[in-house]
């Protein structure tokens, strides 16, 4: 009897996210919006010209190793069009980067040279 009491706490737990994980090398995030299909995060498209600041930025990202990354990067020096896709520029930016660490980041990133985007298991059916 005593375990009818402790079905609705574990359910209450799991409901507020107590015993959820930040999640690394996948999509998933605690309490983050995931990066789309379509490769964009919050409406704006994850390629094109990217500024590096410290403050204010429009995404937070953290550098890791291929295995855990959201989106793999590619640096080009001219036409940024294709998901993964950075041109790193000092003004007229199309999104602002700032790198912090894995704990403050909206999405973990990986420089690819040879297959920018996003990582084959995040949508792979």
């Amino acid at each position: 009897m005593r375990f009818k009491f402790c079905l609705p706490i574990i359910c209450m737990l799991f409901a507020t996210g107590a015993f959820a994980q930040h999640t690394v090398g996948n999509n998933s995030y605690l309490g983050k919006e995931p990066i789309r299909e379509n490769c964009t995060l919050k409406g704006i498209p994850l390629y094109g010209r990217v500024q590096v600041v410290s403050i204010a930025a429009d995404f937070k990202v953290c550098e890791v190793v291929k295995s855990a990354a959201n989106l793999y990067v590619k640096k080009v020096s001219t036409f940024p069009t294709s998901c993964g896709e950075w041109q790193f520029v000092d003004n007229n930016p199309d999104f602002t980067i700032q790198f912090v660490p894995a704990s403050a980041a909206d999405f973990y990133i990986y420089f690819d040279n040879s297959f920018p985007g996003l990582p084959p298991t995040l949508y792979s059916k």
